[in-house]
């Protein structure tokens, strides 16, 4: 590796570091890459690009393994590497058996120690966007939604780490145009588009509104669903009031971005945020991933992600809507044991929401409250609803945010344990477990307030009220103790109101 190379690696980084912290040099760097990298090339987006298309094509990584010179011949890497050998021995992994490649062991240390350092930024980056920012946001809403993330980590485990939790989620249109075979929230065909002409004024409101509610915790907040951003034609127009009220631009993936190449690179370089995010492309197969490396210059291609979706990927889909169950999803676990199953079954994301809070659609003037959670034959699109309500106006809209989710705080009726778990007594307490996880709850001296308490539970017979009266009055415990002892098992998430499922 030549010293300029490393020093130029050295550069690009400082470079990207600022553009990830700085949303106005980000835009100047993406209409001016020449200015800031060489010929305006990215050595490590062509890393980047190689590690995208190396994931989604079984013919490139059948061929490397015999003469990766050949192999990667005409892909923008191929400009930096120096021999086969810096390159070798990615092949050596079962790269179509797992969603991670190795590169500890496979590239030169300095290409491979600056693109590790790209990473670490990235998803340093993206950490920072998953913190919540509740100083402005409505209590009921904090105390609400805390639950429901402790409910979700224990329920997805470690899937549960790729979960932003974003307050909100807003569909401009009614269904889907593209119609992929693995949605994992089972999108339904594009039936209507928003016309922002026609909800211009109700929509400010409706971002006013957002942005009243959740103050700085708008910036998790995103405008799809079950739906493609890019069938909206004026989706630039919904996306400039909601920065104009919100001062956060909201994170776009698009399965079309290959269409709409303008359109992208436009929304790319929007200046007027507080901060950027990572916008994704879902690329449904080889070709459309290369025809986005070839649309998008590769400085631009730093600051997205570019997901290969396509069958062959080595990357699986969640066990979640159209997917669940799949061939592609469903493996041949008959000939192996119980605990085999659910080892194999385990690594597999159970779920690809990441709202927990409001499904707003506009266009039907609907809102769900939602969080995340398995795939079930309850929930098969890997969410809960937990209310689900329509407005007429404005001002309904707010009434209704409000209303929801203190609905949920001041609940009075039957307590069971959610759906999915096992729970059994232990000793001194009781244990909750899950696929992804487990919760043990333990105390020697009230022992039998705990075994009582899981009794009570799973009768499904009694309120918050009801069961708070009865332990304090038969098991020696304080009102204030029992309801304490109450409020650590619902905090996390693994109570729920009987009479509410399937609501």
């Amino acid at each position: 590796m030549k010293e300029s190379l490393i020093v130029r690696l050295e550069k690009e980084l400082a470079v990207i570091e600022k553009a990830f912290n700085d949303n106005k040099f980000r835009a100047e760097l993406l209409e001016r890459p020449e200015t800031y990298f060489p010929e305006g090339k990215s050595i490590l987006s062509a890393l980047k690009m190689f590690t995208e298309i190396f994931a989604a094509d079984p013919q490139l990584r059948t061929r490397i393994a015999t003469d990766t010179v050949s192999a990667i011949e005409g892909l923008p890497i191929a400009e930096y590497v120096n021999s086969a050998a810096e390159f070798a021995p990615l092949w050596q992994e079962r790269a179509d058996n797992v969603a991670q490649i190795d590169f500890e062991r496979h590239i030169n240390r300095p290409l491979l120690d600056a693109y590790n350092q790209y990473n670490t930024i990235r998803l340093n980056y993206l950490d920072g966007t998953k913190n919540d920012s509740y100083e402005q946001c409505n209590n009921n809403y904090r105390l609400w939604c805390e639950v429901e993330k402790a409910r979700s980590k224990f329920e997805l485990g470690v899937h549960d780490s790729k979960v932003v939790h974003a307050p909100f989620a807003i569909e401009l249109n009614q269904g889907c145009s593209v119609g992929c075979w693995f949605c994992g929230v089972s999108a339904e065909k594009l039936t209507e588009k928003s016309i922002y002409d026609r909800f211009e004024k109700e929509w400010k409101g409706i971002c006013s509104a957002l942005n009243r509610y959740f103050g700085d915790n708008c910036r998790k907040g995103f405008l799809y669903w079950a739906t493609e951003p890019m069938d909206s034609t004026d989706y630039e127009k919904f996306q400039s009031d909601f920065i104009a009220e919100t001062g956060y631009i909201p994170q776009v993936t698009t399965a079309v971005g290959h269409k709409h190449v303008d359109r992208i690179k436009r929304i790319l370089r929007e200046p007027n945020a507080k901060l950027a995010t990572i916008h994704r492309f879902s690329c449904l197969s080889v070709a459309q991933l290369k025809r986005v490396h070839r649309e998008f210059n590769s400085v631009e291609l730093l600051f997205t992600e570019c997901i290969p979706q396509n069958k062959e990927s080595i990357f699986s889909k969640a066990n979640a809507g159209k997917a669940r169950n799949s061939e592609f999803i469903a493996y041949k676990l008959g000939d192996v044991s119980e605990e085999v199953q659910r080892k194999i079954m385990s690594k597999v994301s159970p779920s690809i929401a990441c709202v927990s809070g409001f499904l707003i659609n506009i266009t039907t003037k609907n809102i769900k409250l939602i969080s995340p959670c398995p795939a079930t034959n309850e929930w098969p699109n890997g969410y809960r609803i937990y209310a689900d309500v329509s407005y007429t106006d404005v001002i309904d809209f707010e009434t209704k945010l409000k209303d929801m989710v203190n609905a949920r705080l001041a609940q009075e009726k039957a307590l069971s344990f959610i759906d999915g778990i096992n729970v059994s007594n232990l000793d001194n307490g009781f244990c909750i477990s899950s696929l992804y996880g487990e919760l043990k709850f333990e105390h020697h001296q009230h022992r039998d307030t705990l075994h009582e308490l899981v009794r009570c539970i799973q009768q499904e017979t009694f309120s918050p009220h009801q069961l708070i009266e009865h332990l304090s009055g038969d098991y020696n415990v304080t009102a204030q103790q029992a309801s304490d002892l109450l409020q650590v098992v619902s905090s996390k998430g693994v109570i729920e109101h009987i009479r509410e499922r399937g609501a």
